[in-house]
């Protein structure tokens, strides 16, 4: 359904499609919140809802779901605070959450998903806290978490990461040594 020029809510009736495993509402003017019900969506292995009006939270339900591998917000009023049971999304290998009004701190709960291969949390200037240690990411390829407002140190952790290919912490407030 990406970049079609659809208009209106979210259907939430789309969350009754048990078998669903791809949802993507990507590039169209869809608006209102995501439903708590997303987490009726078992099958659900990828989420896109880039450049649409949609606005609100993340559901906490959301990372609940035993199979989603993907998860694309960009370009979009969905802030908030980050759920802090994003650590029970086991599957999950993709997290892209660009240019969105989140707040808060990234969930140390990130550092316990061993599937995860890219994560990418950049323009959200409202996350402030530390970089995530990613100690347990063993899978993760790329790592960029550039254009927030963390403080503090990279954690040494990083260095252990033995996939690691790509790693950004640009324009945020970092001090210390590179690992």
């Amino acid at each position: 359904l990406e970049e079609n020029n659809l208009v209106g809510s979210f259907p939430t009736e789309l969350t009754k499609f048990s078998s669903l495993r791809v949802l993507d509402l990507g590039k169209n003017k869809v608006s209102g919140t995501i439903p708590e019900s997303i987490g009726d969506l078992a099958a659900l292995e990828d989420l896109q809802l880039q450049s649409t009006a949609m606005r609100g939270t993340l559901p906490s339900s959301l990372f609940n779901l035993p199979k989603l591998e993907t998860l694309l917000l960009s370009d979009s009023d969905i802030g908030g605070n980050l759920p802090d049971n994003i650590g029970n999304a086991s599957s999950l290998r993709n997290l892209f959450l660009l240019s969105n009004p989140f707040t808060g701190t990234i969930p140390t709960g990130i550092s316990e998903l061993a599937s995860l291969e890219q994560v990418i949390i950049a323009f959200n200037r409202g996350l402030t806290g530390s970089v995530p240690t990613f100690e347990k990411n063993v899978a993760l390829t790329i790592c960029v978490i550039g254009d927030l407002s963390l403080t503090g140190s990279i954690p040494p952790s990083l260095g252990n990461l033995p996939n690691l290919q790509i790693f950004s912490v640009a324009n945020n407030q970092l001090t210390g040594t590179v690992p």
